[in-house]
Order: structure tokens, then sequence, then C-alpha cells
């Protein structure tokens, strides 16, 4: 049971957040503004137009994000939720809504050319 626990989260880890480093593979990193704000928190992934190979994601922190992706052309993704009212007293938890339009996620027009260098994407994201 234990080797299970280990294999998924090795496999999580290589997908989502890009901590091996495969051949093909180059740093990308950038910055995210909403309304020309950097956005606070978040999550980006890069997905290759060819679906030759599997996504690669990461976390969106102040603005910032950094990971691994193979070379090739690939549609970028953007998700981020907030709060909207007040915590709920037996679950402690409030309720969230996504608030980037699916223009940025679901619908992307956001496009990236990773290459072997020069891999700097930013993404000024607006309501409009």
């Amino acid at each position: 049971m234990k080797w299970k626990v280990v294999t998924a989260y090795l496999i999580g880890c290589a997908v989502l957040v890009g901590c091996s480093s495969e051949p093909g593979e180059y740093p990308v990193s950038g910055k995210v503004t909403w309304n020309k704000e950097p956005l606070p928190t978040g999550n980006i992934t890069f997905t290759p137009v060819s679906n030759a190979f599997a996504p690669a994601s990461t976390k969106i922190e102040n603005g910032a994000y950094s990971l691994r992706v193979r070379e090739g052309e690939m549609k970028v993704e953007i998700l981020a939720d907030r709060d909207i009212g007040k915590k709920d007293p037996v679950m402690k938890l409030a309720p969230r809504e996504m608030y980037i339009p699916k223009k940025y996620n679901s619908a992307t027009t956001l496009k990236a050319t990773v290459k072997s260098s020069g891999n700097e994407f930013d993404f000024p994201l607006t309501k409009d």
C-alpha cells in the first residue's frame, strides 16, 4: 500500500509541478496580472496543441510562476478562485468563485511557443 502512495506522489509531482527534468523540457517563467495587478494565487497549465505529451502545470503566487515544459506550441490555461462570502460556522469555509473568464481557461485564447531558451511569458488578464 505504501508504494502506491509514493508512486502516486511521484507521478503527480512530475505531471503537475514539473519536478522531473525530461529531455526536451525547458525552463518557463513569467508574470500573470489580473486587471493590471499581480494575480494573488492561481494555477497555470501549458497543454501541447499536438497532444503529443502530458500538460505541465504549476501554481501562480503573487503573479509569478516558474516550471519546466516540453518544447512546442502550447495552449495556456489560467485558473483562480476567491472567497465570496462569510465562512460557514460549521464547515469553517467560505463559498468560492472562479473569477477568471473562460477565454483564459476552458475556452482559452492564450498561446505560447516553448523553445530551448527565452521562455518568459507574461499574461495580462482583464475582466473584459
